[in-house]
Formats: C-alpha cells, structure tokens, sequence
C-alpha cells in the first residue's frame, strides 16, 4: 500500500505544469519600466523618457515574456540564462537581481531610427 501512495504521490509531483526549480521563476512579477528613446535621423536627434507598467511572465524552463508599454504593446521573449543575462533577436539585457533589470534595442534603418533604453523596478 505504500508503495502505490507512494507512486500516485511521484505522478502528481511531475505531472504538474509548474516547474519548482526553474531558476526564472523568481523573475516573474510586475515592474515598473522606464524607457528612454533616442531618436536619430536627418533632421536631427532628441530624446524622450516615458513611465510604463508592465509584468514578466514564464514562459518555459528558462524562457520569460517581457511586456510593457501604454497597453502592454511591447513585447519581448527571451531566454534567461542563470545569470540572469538575455539575448533576444530584439533586445540584449540582463538582471541586476530578482528585482531589478536593463536591457536596450534599436529600431530603424540607416537613415534614421530609435534606440531604447529601458530600465525596470520590480513594484
């Protein structure tokens, strides 16, 4: 009989989709984002800060969203490594800790663009 408690208790403890250990669970929360736009181009440059809500959520072992802006409108999927450095097609950042993280991206072309810098607090 212990036995069998013993293997329907294994099955339910691996048959849960939440994974205990994923060392990027304890990035997951909502942040506070500041987000500092560089903006170049033939016309000249300037610079504009905005302040977003926004939340990171797991995606997979070692896989987070990133969402933040006016509506959530940005997105960002990366994997964490457990540094907590990330490298995305987009964006390259990392954490300073479990609450805290920089990363930045550029956007445009040759002739002219944006390039953010973005900071996040946990809230």
């Amino acid at each position: 009989m212990k036995k069998i408690i013993l293997i329907i208790a294994l099955v339910c403890l691996y048959s849960c989709n939440k994974d205990w250990f994923d060392y990027t669970n304890k990035y997951v929360g909502n942040f506070k984002f500041t987000c500092i736009v560089n903006s170049y181009g033939a016309a000249g440059s300037s610079q504009t800060t905005f302040v977003y809500d926004g939340n990171i959520t797991r995606l997979k072992r070692g896989r987070i969203r990133i969402k933040y802006g006016a509506a959530n409108n940005y997105s960002i999927d990366t994997d964490v490594d457990k540094n907590g450095n990330f490298s995305a097609e987009t964006a390259n950042g990392g954490f300073k800790d479990k609450n805290n993280l920089t990363f930045f991206y550029t956007d445009g072309l040759a002739g002219g663009g944006e390039t953010y810098n973005v900071s996040g607090v946990r809230q």
